[in-house]
């Protein structure tokens, strides 16, 4: 028989438990989000050592741009969708100053890289300053994230939502527009085309970055990957991916030139599904281990793919695999170099 002490001690401990749940559900992260996100960067390491090529052209083309080159897209529309919080709370200043902050960090990082050994011309000014706005390599993504989320700021107090995704729609279209011209030379012998020959014409905050992150802030703002249902979720996943096949299958018959697909038109709706339909899963975790991994190996691995850029004699998935473990290995000791160098990760 419980007693009536017995009773109330179960319900103490059983309103403990919810309390817990309640703030771990606040507070908490989503458990497939951060796997997800560790396994893009994964993907990355694959597109960045250019994994398949030397197999197979076929199998390395449809691999890498409807894959690995979805990775970036995604992290955009999850720091999109993390940003609503950050407006949510007026915390922008606090969020701007964190990007800049690990941008600058991990530029600085890189500086041998990227910054001349002589500096003899405006030619050699202007390529500093390009790529200090821009980003070295992989870190256009830490600058196109911050000015997208600072033009966003701006937009969202001036602008409905259906205004917001016009002018997204538009400003994607107009990088649409730009590689086209590079992948089919239209608009051959214009100021256009001309332009298109430069892939950060195309691929910058406003004509790419911006319409992720959009997507991303949208989606956490009207609670679509809760409002919508999992099936439909999954059929219209399914029925994502198969256009982004047709379409990158497309381009393979339709173009010589294999490098350049950042504007793929699928990408626009077969991102943002994938990502709801992750946080529709709902599972979650107090741990950040997996979220700091993915950051790790994205800011660190090319250090270890430069070790390979010089050698000929290995395959690209050997060089792919190397590289992602050695970068795991750096990004568990970033891990513990971030206790103490704050954003860093």
């Amino acid at each position: 028989m419980i007693t009536g002490r017995e009773q109330k001690t179960a319900l103490q401990v059983k309103t403990m438990q919810e309390a817990k749940a309640a703030n771990l559900q606040k507070k908490g992260r989503n458990l497939p989000l951060d796997l997800l996100k560790l396994l893009m960067s994964f993907f990355v390491v694959f597109s960045h050592s250019n994994m398949l090529r030397d197999i197979d052209t076929f199998t390395h083309h449809i691999a890498d741009n409807a894959l690995f080159r979805a990775t970036v897209p995604c992290f955009l529309i999850i720091s999109g969708y993390y940003f609503y919080k950050v407006i949510e709370r007026k915390k922008i200043r606090l969020w701007a100053k964190r990007f800049a902050i690990t941008y600058g960090i991990w530029m600085t990082v890189y500086i041998f890289f990227w910054i001349p050994r002589e500096v003899n011309s405006a030619t050699d000014v202007f390529w500093i300053l390009k790529t200090v706005f821009y980003g070295y390599y992989h870190l256009w993504y830490l600058s196109g994230a911050l000015c997208a989320g600072t033009m966003l700021y701006y937009l969202q107090r001036k602008l409905s939502d259906f205004s917001l995704v016009l002018t997204g729609l538009a400003l994607y279209s107009a990088g649409v527009l730009l590689q086209y011209s590079f992948l089919y030379d239209w608009f051959e012998g214009s100021a256009i085309h001309q332009a298109a020959q430069i892939e950060s014409s195309f691929r910058n905050f406003l004509f790419y970055a911006f319409p992720f992150f959009l997507s991303g802030y949208l989606i956490k703002k009207h609670n679509l990957a809760n409002k919508i249902k999992k099936q439909h979720l999954r059929v219209l996943l399914a029925l994502s991916l198969v256009s982004l096949f047709c379409e990158i299958y497309f381009h393979y018959l339709n173009t010589v030139k294999t490098d350049g697909y950042i504007h793929i038109i699928s990408y626009t709706y077969a991102c943002p599904l994938a990502i709801m339909s992750v946080l529709a899963m709902r599972i979650q975790t107090s741990s950040q281990i997996f979220a700091r991994m993915s950051a790790g190996i994205y800011y660190i691995h090319p250090l270890f793919l430069i070790l390979f850029w010089t050698q000929d004699k290995f395959s690209t998935v050997f060089v792919g695999t190397a590289s992602l473990l050695m970068s795991a290995l750096g990004a568990l000791l970033l891990i513990q170099i971030n206790k103490k160098v704050k954003y860093l990760l």
